[in-house]
C-alpha cells in the first residue's frame, strides 16, 4: 500500500471519498437527487451548517472562474463536508470542517504533507506528498481545522490550483 493509499484510508472515517485505486480526487459524477431520494441521509450537522456559511457558491465561482457551480452537502457525523460541483455534475472541490485536532491527525498521516504553507491560518500544509502537483490544502485556525481538496482531471492535474485553494482558505478564515 502506498503512503497515498494509507493517507486516504486513514481519512476515510473523516471524509467520505472514493477509494484510492489511482482515482482519488479525479472528477467524479455525483448521484442525481432522484437517485438519492429515499436513502438514509443524515441531517446536516452544526459543522455542515457552519461550512455553508463559511464558503458560498458565489465564493467558489468567483475564485475558480467557473459558472453554474452547485453546493452539495456531504455527511460525516464528526464534521461537515461540502462538495462543490460543476454544471455537468462533476465534483470540483471538497471542503471539510472539524475541530482543530483533525488538523493534527491529518498531518500525522504518512504521505499527507508535501510542504508547510505560510500565511494561511495558525498553521497550514499542502499535500499529498507523492504527487507532481498537490491538490489539498489543510489548515488550523483557532479551534477549527479545514481541508480544501481539489478533484483532479484524468491527466492527474488539480481542477483547483493551490493559489485558488489559498484564496478560498482566506475567505473561510475571514468568516471564522
Amino acid at each position: 500500500m502506498t503512503s497515498g493509499s494509507k493517507f486516504l484510508a486513514s481519512i476515510a472515517s473523516v471524509v467520505v471519498v472514493v477509494s484510492f485505486s489511482g482515482s482519488m480526487g479525479r472528477a467524479m459524477k455525483l448521484a442525481s437527487p432522484a437517485q438519492t431520494q429515499g436513502s438514509a441521509a443524515s441531517p446536516p450537522s452544526a459543522a455542515q451548517s457552519d461550512l455553508e456559511k463559511l464558503l458560498t457558491v458565489a465564493d467558489v465561482e468567483h475564485a475558480t472562474r467557473q459558472k453554474g457551480v452547485t453546493a452539495v452537502p456531504g455527511s460525516d457525523p464528526r464534521g461537515g463536508i461540502l462538495n462543490f460541483t460543476l454544471p455537468n455534475g462533476w465534483k470540483l472541490l471538497m471542503v471539510t470542517l472539524g475541530p482543530s485536532d483533525f488538523y493534527d491527525a491529518w498531518k500525522q498521516e504518512s504521505g499527507f504533507v508535501n510542504a508547510s504553507v505560510s500565511g494561511v491560518g495558525d498553521e497550514a500544509v499542502n499535500g499529498p506528498a507523492e504527487v507532481p502537483t498537490p491538490y489539498v490544502l489543510a489548515f488550523r485556525a483557532k479551534q477549527h481545522a479545514v481541508m480544501l481538496s481539489s478533484y483532479i482531471d484524468p491527466k492527474m492535474k488539480p481542477l483547483v490550483s493551490q493559489a485558488v485553494l489559498r484564496a478560498l482558505a482566506n475567505i473561510i478564515l475571514s468568516r471564522l
